[in-house]
């Protein structure tokens, strides 16, 4: 994903394994598959462009200066760059260009003020539009591999201009130690010795007992940092599946930041994908990547809010841009049987891949 690759997120993965090798490399490219005659009508599942190009941040908002001026321009831009590539994955998966080009008429220039980057979105859209005149086509057709090169020079572009170390100078260990949630849920792990969850003792006293702890802890502390901390070590605690993910979606929608609400929005984005009756892991659940940015949107202005406040503070500018950057889910991608949600839950550590 692309926030993994232009920032420090590389290590999240916590060391390739395997299994993750088994996954980038097998699973790299995808097959479009036709919609089967039985399936129901499949766009009501998919936002469209409206719903795509939106949730933009406004330059007039915040102080007037180049480095804040880069950060609203960074962020628009990846709006952008995340549509385009949800509209993309919509043509391929549902085969329909009628609705993409319809999507395609709401990526917006006007939310841009470099000249370079207007002209390099406006030459993908008309690739774009070049390529949705058709259903569908074969890797080899033209118009497929030319607008497929223009995003991944985009892609590249963007990453190099709003690279973090373009702006502070941070280092991994800096970075990793501002989000040593052990350290912040000291009092939990070690006082109250609390084990891992699973599936298998869910019911038990025990479980009941820490799912109610880490509850009260987390709505009763003051510092948001260390509130933020609590949630996290819960998560990991208790399992995606186990989580009552009103507890994330509240510090999300709080207005402060948190070195860790990057990650809670990953982990919340995951869970309301796993666990609402409409979404799910297949290519044809709903996948309301509106919900979502709606809430990227939120903890990325709580984040440029505390900036302003604090502008030595180099983790929040990192955490800010890879939360700006980071992709939409999409059907096709790194996993051939499922959206790309399953690989997302991999990144995070938060499965795994067991049988049932």
């Amino acid at each position: 994903m692309r926030g993994k690759n232009l920032f420090l997120l590389i290590t999240i993965a916590l060391g390739v394994s395997v299994l993750g090798v088994f996954l980038f490399f097998q699973f790299h490219s995808k097959k479009t598959e036709k919609i089967p005659d039985e399936s129901p009508e499949v766009f009501m599942y998919d936002d469209s462009g409206d719903e795509l190009f939106c949730n933009y941040l406004s330059y007039e908002d915040w102080p007037q200066t180049p480095f804040f001026n880069d950060m609203v321009e960074a962020y628009n831009s990846f709006v952008l760059l995340n549509g385009i590539e949800s509209v993309f994955d919509v043509w391929g998966r549902y085969e329909s260009g009628e609705f993409a080009r319809k999507s395609m008429q709401y990526a917006s220039m006007d939310v841009l003020r470099s000249a370079e980057l207007k002209g390099l979105f406006r030459e993908c859209i008309n690739l774009g539009n070049r390529l949705f005149a058709v259903d569908s086509c074969s890797y080899e057709y033209e118009p497929f591999v030319t607008f497929s090169r223009c995003l991944e020079k985009l892609d590249s572009t963007l990453g190099a201009r709003f690279n973090v170390s373009n702006y502070v100078e941070i280092n991994g260990e800096m970075y990793w130690d501002s989000l040593n949630n052990e350290t912040l849920a000291k009092d939990l792990i070690d006082n109250y010795q609390c084990k891992k969850i699973t599936g298998e003792n869910i019911e038990s006293k025990e479980a009941t007992h820490d799912i109610e702890l880490f509850n009260k802890k987390i709505k009763s502390e003051k510092n948001f940092n260390k509130k933020c901390a609590y949630a996290y070590t819960f998560v990991y605690h208790v399992g995606i599946h186990n989580i009552d993910l009103t507890v994330i979606e509240e510090l999300l929608d709080d207005g402060r930041y948190s070195h860790f609400l990057f990650f809670l929005w990953r982990i919340w984005r995951c869970g309301v994908q796993l666990n609402d009756e409409e979404e799910g892991l297949s290519t044809w659940s709903q996948i309301p990547n509106k919900l979502y940015n709606e809430k990227r949107h939120a903890i990325a202005v709580a984040t440029l809010k505390h900036i302003v406040d604090h502008p030595d503070d180099t983790v929040a500018v990192n955490q800010f841009l890879i939360t700006a950057s980071f992709d939409n889910i999409l059907r096709g991608g790194g996993f051939p049987m499922g959206n790309e949600i399953i690989t997302e839950l991999f990144y995070l550590g938060l499965e795994t891949f067991e049988e049932d």
